[in-house]
């Protein structure tokens, strides 16, 4: 039987959480669709957790690489796949059982190329389940808008989960191979390549959040590959769609923002970093402050990095615990 869908989850190191991830995709609604595991080089027993599912689920196929990274691992499990549709799955996330009919019915119904989500972070150790009751709005974009709204994250952002595509979008490796980021480097290109993105506010994508995660650890130079991409991004955006640079211009600081918390231990090369980075923000900062689309949040952190190491530590700690008490107010974990 040909799969309309195919559900790509990289593998490393999540033998704790994966079997949660696997389980929450076979519970879907919908069955036409495979399940491709790339054990990206596991050094614990997640390899064989991929390969006792696969023995038992004929809709399974398994790739074992040596490491290679998870761009690697998305790219290579494109490639083993044959749906006509294509969603990645992080390992240690889990997806709502109407995950896949929410993204292929709106996808379908509206001829779009991408359809997405509303991922939901959240804190337990196993499944979750989203307390939001309430009707769903759905919104149809061109490619411009696509990217604006992108770009502002405050409907969807970069990842790359929680998004169904057409096939011919993720095909021939679109994220780049052996650096961290990769989803801000590839998916403003992806959006790019799409007439019509449609988006539904259900929430239907869970992002489990790990202290052991990228976005959790110290932030080093290794890092600003990120920065590099952010600043290719931005340049794109000026050349092909200056109407929206500004809009750009805040997922510039967004995307420091996301960094300040890995400099918070306060050693040398935490405050040198924070000063770089800060550096690297402020020709910014009135386009971010006189934005009426920024946040009060992000205004706020903005705020912070330009009085320095110490005020912004204060008020990323206060805004954080904020988050937290945001996400278990709407997530069952």
């Amino acid at each position: 039987m040909a799969h309309k869908i195919s559900v790509i989850v990289p593998v490393y190191s999540v033998e704790k959480y994966l079997p949660y991830c696997i389980e929450s995709i076979y519970n879907q609604t919908i069955n036409n669709f495979e399940l491709v595991l790339v054990d990206d080089g596991s050094p614990d027993n997640s390899g064989n957790i991929c390969d006792d599912y696969a023995n038992i689920h004929d809709n399974t196929i398994v790739v074992h690489q040596d490491n290679q990274g998870l761009s690697a691992a998305r790219n290579n499990g494109v490639k083993a796949s044959s749906g006509e549709y294509v969603t990645f799955v992080d390992s240690d996330d889990v997806v709502s059982p109407d995950y896949l009919e929410t993204l292929y019915s709106i996808i379908t119904e509206y001829n779009a190329d991408i359809s997405v989500g509303l991922l939901v972070p959240f804190w337990g150790e196993g499944f979750a389940v989203s307390k939001l009751k309430r009707k769903h709005s759905i919104n149809v974009y061109g490619t411009e808008q696509a990217l604006e709204e992108m770009l502002y994250a405050q409907k969807y952002g970069v990842q790359g989960p929680c998004k169904l595509y057409k096939r011919c979008l993720v095909e021939n490796e679109p994220f780049p191979l052996g650096k961290l980021h990769e989803d801000q480097a590839a998916m403003y290109k992806i959006v790019a390549k799409s007439n019509r993105l449609v988006y539904i506010d259900k929430p239907i994508y869970f992002y489990r959040q790990r202290r052991t995660s990228i976005v959790h650890t110290r932030i080093t130079k290794e890092h600003l590959y990120g920065l590099d991409a952010v600043k290719e991004q931005m340049d794109f955006i000026k050349n092909n769609y200056p109407r929206i640079i500004d809009a750009a211009a805040v997922r510039f600081a967004i995307v420091i923002c996301k960094w300040i918390p890995g400099l918070q231990k306060g050693t040398y090369e935490d405050k040198e970093m924070f000063e770089y980075l800060r550096a690297e923000l402020m020709p910014y900062y009135s386009i971010i402050m006189n934005n009426k689309r920024v946040t009060r949040a992000l205004k706020s952190r903005v705020f912070s990095i330009k009085m320095g190491f110490y005020p912004s530590k204060y008020v990323f700690m206060l805004i954080e615990k904020m988050r937290i008490r945001k996400s278990k107010a709407r997530v069952y974990s």
